[in-house]
């Protein structure tokens, strides 16, 4: 809901106290698309359809995840 009509995300969004002129949900003019924000959706989709954590090291799904 929060794409743009491309479906890229933006950096922010106003929240529920956007100011006067704005609306809350809406890209508050920055960065869009910011790459990294649509890498992190991306590795969200992965792990929500993978039944768990993507790009997360080896080592540290062995000490925390794993116990």
């Amino acid at each position: 809901a929060f794409a743009d009509p491309n479906g890229f995300l933006p950096e922010q969004i106003w929240d529920l106290n956007a100011p006067n002129g704005y609306i809350a949900g809406t890209a508050t003019g920055s960065v869009q698309p910011l790459n990294w924000t649509m890498g992190e959706y991306i590795e969200l989709l992965a792990a929500v359809a993978g039944g768990k954590a993507v790009g997360v090291p080896s080592i540290v799904q062995s000490r925390y995840a794993n116990r």
